[in-house]
């Protein structure tokens, strides 16, 4: 590969952004590569996700919270807490602010027709966001995604619950996750 030259960039870029500067000078691929690579560094996300591997039972006609396991897939700032309760996340003190909720799950049945519905509850039980999805005879699995925007402060909690309006059988709800990633102040 041939060396790159670069000469008079804008140099109003402010500092501690990711991009690079360079003015009236010749730059190799190999100055430019290191450059980019102490320029480069992971983002460090305020947030947590959860899941769980196994399959959580719904009774028909009972709004279910989702349990997670011990382990979070990641948590910056700890807030998942099983000992507290395996459900739900918590906004720690001092990271209160704007942040994307989202949660997932897949369900199944034996044979009924039903209607599932997926929640995001705030605290104790102010629904911010819902998904309801009507599913035929003999369905076996059908995944369900829902997310939300939301502002919380220090102690406000998230669980993802679900509903299954079903006639004959308990459904499962599989692989549920639970994420929240702080956007801003």
């Amino acid at each position: 590969m041939a060396d790159v030259t670069i000469s008079s960039l804008d140099t109003s870029i402010p500092a501690g952004s990711n991009f690079i500067p360079y003015t009236n000078g010749s730059v190799t691929n190999k100055t430019l590569a290191s450059s980019l690579t102490a320029a480069c560094q992971p983002i460090n996300y305020i947030g947590a996700s959860v899941t769980k591997a196994s399959q959580t039972g719904v009774i028909a006609n009972t709004i279910t919270d989702c349990d997670f396991q011990s382990a979070p897939i990641f948590d910056s700032s700890g807030f998942y807490n099983v000992s507290t309760s395996n459900s739900r996340l918590t906004v720690p003190a001092g990271l209160g602010g704007i942040y994307l909720v989202t949660g997932y799950m897949t369900t199944s049945t034996t044979s009924a027709y039903y209607k599932n519905s997926l929640l995001l509850v705030k605290n104790t039980g102010t629904v911010i966001a819902r998904n309801d999805t009507s599913i035929g005879l003999n369905t076996v699995d059908v995944s369900m995604t829902i997310s939300a925007i939301v502002s919380l402060v220090a102690t406000d909690y998230i669980r993802l619950r679900g509903f299954c309006e079903n006639f004959s059988s308990t459904n499962t709800f599989k692989t549920p996750t639970l994420s929240m990633i702080r956007l801003g102040t």
